[in-house]
């Protein structure tokens, strides 16, 4: 029996995955559910709430059982020109912003030249287009996220198999209202009642959130595609 880790930052994320195969969805209040694909393969998914380091504590609560392979999945921002949104970036191997390469094995059936692309991890989000330009030219990274290096350090501490499959939600010339960092709570996941402060005190922050709430839907049914393929090709 395959065992493969699914780890996602946010729920919205990995929800329409969940949805296709009729898993059980993880959550705030559930952040690591167990399920089945098929007969030969048994996919755990967590969510963490963003963030590097409260991704890496909830994989150290997770099962001691071994995995085949471990998946950074869900949304990242484009670092280069050659990316948009929707576009899905594969890696084996993530870059933090101290210079760290974290570079564990690969899973023995995929296309090394379909995983090369390099994520770079942070410790904050990056919202605009200098910011992204500045860290491409430094790191020579194609795509940011904030978990990815957590992921990728599990897996090499394990001695397991590592692959990141994040989608596009920001391109590399697109700047984010910086504002957007201030709907998430402690823990991580986006607030309600303060997304609805921010909006009332910043009213033209109003068709930001309703267009990347829509763009979040069509990411994650995008995302289920990608990591729904790579689990129907292990052999």
């Amino acid at each position: 029996m395959e065992r493969i880790v699914i780890c996602a930052a946010l729920p919205v994320e990995i929800r329409s995955f969940c949805r296709r195969f009729g898993f059980s969805a993880p959550s705030r209040q559930r952040q690591i559910v167990l399920n089945r694909f098929n007969d030969r393969i048994d996919v755990t998914i967590v969510v963490s709430g963003i963030g590097r380091d409260r991704m890496a504590r909830l994989l150290a609560a997770t099962s001691g059982e071994p995995a085949t392979c471990w998946i950074s999945a869900g949304f990242s921002g484009a670092l280069t020109d050659g990316l948009n949104v929707g576009d899905c970036v594969k890696s084996t191997q993530v870059i933090t912003t101290n210079g760290e390469v974290i570079h564990p094995s690969s899973p023995r059936w995929i296309d090394e030249n379909e995983f090369s692309a390099t994520l770079l991890c942070a410790d904050e989000i990056v919202s605009s287009f200098e910011e992204k330009q500045a860290l491409h030219n430094r790191y020579g990274a194609t795509a940011i996220d904030m978990e990815s290096a957590a992921v990728a350090q599990h897996a090499l501490n394990r001695r397991e198999s590592f692959v990141g499959i994040r989608m596009i939600s920001d391109d590399g010339r697109e700047t984010l209202p910086i504002e957007f960092s201030q709907v998430f709570d402690s823990a991580g996941f986006p607030c309600i009642p303060a997304a609805i402060r921010l909006m009332m005190r910043n009213p033209f922050l109003i068709p930001e959130f309703c267009r990347m709430g829509m763009r979040s839907f069509r990411l994650s049914a995008r995302l289920a595609d990608a990591v729904g393929d790579f689990l129907s090709s292990i052999p």
